[in-house]
């Protein structure tokens, strides 16, 4: 199996909180991510659990081709999507999880000021 082919996960539609990782049981095909390409469509159609799973595999995995400037875009585009739909839990994951320490904190700011809630409070 390589690299991309481990990305075909189902979408978590539970309901339930997600903590960055996807649900195994949750049985409903999305199609796959495959590259920078095929996450944003991910993100543009809604499937941020999948687009975030993804992501935390690049992070986790680093293939050549995928470096920390790289890693930092797509987190902006994720907390940016999730921020969108008023998930401030999802969009605070995101900025604790973030890869450059100068993004994480104008991300904290930017999610205090957008859901009107303190940082630590979300």
């Amino acid at each position: 199996m390589n690299f991309f082919e481990r990305f075909k996960t189902p979408q978590g539609e539970s309901g339930q909180k997600y903590d960055g990782e996807m649900p195994v049981d949750e049985q409903k095909e999305l199609g796959e991510i495959r590259d920078t390409n095929s996450f944003q469509k991910a993100i543009e159609s809604g499937n941020l659990e999948l687009a975030e799973t993804w992501l935390n595999k690049i992070k986790t995995e680093r293939p050549e081709n995928y470096d920390e400037r790289w890693i930092d875009h797509r987190e902006r585009e994720l907390f940016r999507a999730y921020y969108g739909e008023q998930r401030w839990v999802d969009a605070k994951r995101i900025v604790e999880n973030s890869v450059k320490s100068d993004s994480k904190q104008g991300r904290a700011d930017r999610l205090a000021e957008l859901s009107g809630i303190k940082y630590e409070e979300i």
